[in-house]
C-alpha cells in the first residue's frame, strides 16, 4: 500500500519533521501532502481528484 499522510500544520519544517518519511511534500488545503513514493505523488499529479483525505489524515486513493 503507497502511504500518503495529509499534516495540518503552518510550517514547512514542522511538516518534514513529522512525515521524515516522505519523498515528496505538496502544501495543500492548509496543510501538507506527504508522498512516500514518487510514484504516488505522479499519479496525483496526474489526477489529483483520485485522492481523497479521510478525518483521520490519511490520504487514500478512490480511483
Amino acid at each position: 500500500m503507497t502511504r500518503i499522510k495529509f499534516i495540518k500544520c503552518e510550517r514547512e519544517t514542522v511538516a518534514q519533521n513529522r512525515a521524515f518519511w516522505a519523498k515528496v511534500l505538496v502544501k495543500i488545503q492548509g496543510g501538507f501532502l506527504a508522498f512516500e513514493t514518487t510514484y504516488a505523488y505522479n499519479r496525483w499529479k496526474a489526477d489529483p481528484s483520485a485522492l481523497s483525505i479521510t478525518p483521520t489524515g490519511d490520504a487514500v486513493f478512490i480511483k
